[in-house]
């Protein structure tokens, strides 16, 4: 709907999690299983992440928790702020890795990931397109071939996951 002003309003539009952060779930939850691990969920924003339908779609990918930081200051964060929240949640959760989408549907800068890493300290893989256990060193594919850390920020895109799991999370939404 278009407000009077000419905006659009979106208070009545019905969230569902984005084909990038579904991609980001299921490598997680791959990688989770492949090493034994878990793959625990971290999201920042307003009010809408309470909502139990997006709560449930994310959780039904595999993961194993849900952690979200939930502030009405967050609706319209930009991604050095979204990036900054994760990062302060991230450094009181004990992690091994940490799986960005590739952007967001609704932005798509492709920033958050990059920041979370650079507040981190930590190196950061960005546009991989799929990602392989081996060890305690993860192997992004099919670019140029590099063994990484697991203390690692990375982000990729649809080819991260095999094209059986892809094609599924191809829904409208963000």
């Amino acid at each position: 709907e278009v407000g009077a002003d000419g905006a659009l309003r979106l208070d009545r539009a019905q969230w569902v999690l984005g084909e990038y952060d579904l991609v980001a779930i299921e490598a997680a939850a791959q990688l989770a299983a492949a090493t034994d691990g878990s793959a625990v969920l971290l999201s920042a924003g307003g009010e809408r992440l309470n909502d139990t339908k997006l709560v449930k779609a994310a959780l039904s990918r595999g993961a194993d928790e849900l952690y979200r930081v939930v502030d009405p200051a967050l609706e319209g964060a930009d991604a050095f702020q979204t990036a900054s929240v994760l990062a302060a949640a991230l450094r009181k959760i004990d992690f091994d890795l940490v799986v960005c989408g590739e952007g967001s549907a609704d932005r798509y800068s492709q920033q958050v990931g990059l920041l979370v890493g650079a507040l981190l300290g930590l190196p950061v893989v960005n546009a991989t397109g799929s990602v392989r256990a081996e060890g305690d060193a993860l192997l992004p594919q099919p670019r140029q071939p590099l063994a990484v850390d697991l203390d690692t920020v990375g982000s990729g895109s649809r080819g991260v996951v095999p094209e059986d799991i892809a094609h599924v999370v191809e829904q409208p939404g963000g």
